[in-house]
């Protein structure tokens, strides 16, 4: 699996008196992939450099528990071999969404040329991808499980919990929450600075919640509960955060007005958020026929809520 490779003499004292002997492996490469949950990136480890031109789309397809996945393969180690060619042994998928726990990756790969010209093909598989739970008080199985762990794991992290140890899952999430929330998600844009005037007096700049607050107004998904007063501590209710999202989302209309809750009339404001929310699998309700809007929204509640939408 090796041939003798032979250097010149060196040209710099002391007088050499044997040449160097290097030995060059014509073995195939071999590929390993990892990732992390709440992390788009997806990375590519071949066991020995292989030349960054014959890394592709198209000879290198990488899938998601089955689905495709697609985006732009990066090297993180180029380097040139000995006769100039780039090669690297590490490579990052870009462009597809974030991991989640439970997650399968795996891969299929042809023409891929080593650094000594020998062509490899194969395939490759990840364990099922898993995350440490920071919180004692996040059970597994529990239906806010899978999107606790975006939440934390998302760049930027949308929550960092209640405490080190503890997400408080159901504790009411307080408006100030919810908008910094979803404006995490969305990647903390800037508020254009023309549009930076603060209507609310009780959103004091400085708040950790002030950035976020004036991102929602000047795109539309909030007006505060009066036009002075955003009222960030008061519990965000279920019909709110629908909406949020729905505005969010450029108030794209459901695709049918069959309306499974009895307790969402039309007419309501959040009446086309919740029928868009429940025909996009956002929320099916708490009961078969029952949304109960002015419940609070918990913090488990609207983590998952985000992480269906976003994720």
């Amino acid at each position: 699996g090796y041939e003798t490779a032979w250097s010149d003499w060196l040209p710099v004292p002391p007088v050499q008196t044997e040449v160097n002997v290097g030995l060059v492996s014509r073995a195939a490469a071999t590929l390993t992939l990892s990732g992390e949950p709440g992390e788009a990136a997806v990375l590519l480890r071949f066991d020995r450099p292989v030349q960054i031109s014959t890394v592709t789309a198209e000879t290198v397809r990488i899938s998601r528990s089955g689905a495709a996945l697609a985006g732009t393969l990066t090297p993180l180690d180029p380097g040139a071999a000995a006769d100039g060619q780039l090669c690297a042994t590490t490579f990052r998928l870009d462009g597809g969404q974030p991991l989640r726990a439970g997650d399968v990756l795996s891969a299929s790969y042809s023409g891929v040329m080593t650094y000594a010209g020998t062509e490899s093909a194969g395939s490759a598989s990840a364990e099922p991808l898993t995350a440490a739970m920071p919180f004692t008080d996040v059970a597994a199985g529990a239906y806010y499980y899978d999107s606790v762990l975006w939440a934390v794991n998302h760049t930027p992290q949308v929550t960092a919990g209640t405490s080190a140890t503890t997400f408080s899952p159901g504790d009411a999430c307080t408006r100030a929450q919810a908008v910094t929330f979803l404006w995490r998600a969305m990647g903390q844009p800037e508020p254009e600075p023309e549009r930076t005037d603060n209507p609310f007096t009780d959103v004091p700049a400085g708040a950790y919640y002030y950035e976020a607050v004036l991102w929602a107004v000047e795109n539309g998904i909030t007006a505060g509960t009066t036009e002075t007063t955003f009222s960030p501590y008061a519990p965000c209710t279920r019909a709110q955060i629908v909406t949020f999202l729905h505005r969010m989302e450029k108030e794209q209309a459901p695709a049918t007005t069959d309306n499974p809750f009895r307790d969402v009339a039309p007419g309501a404001y959040y009446y086309d958020a919740v029928l868009w929310a429940a025909e996009w699998g956002i929320t099916s309700g708490t009961a078969a026929d029952a949304f109960s809007p002015y419940a609070p929204c918990t913090r488990g509640q609207i983590v998952t809520f985000l992480c269906r939408d976003m994720a």
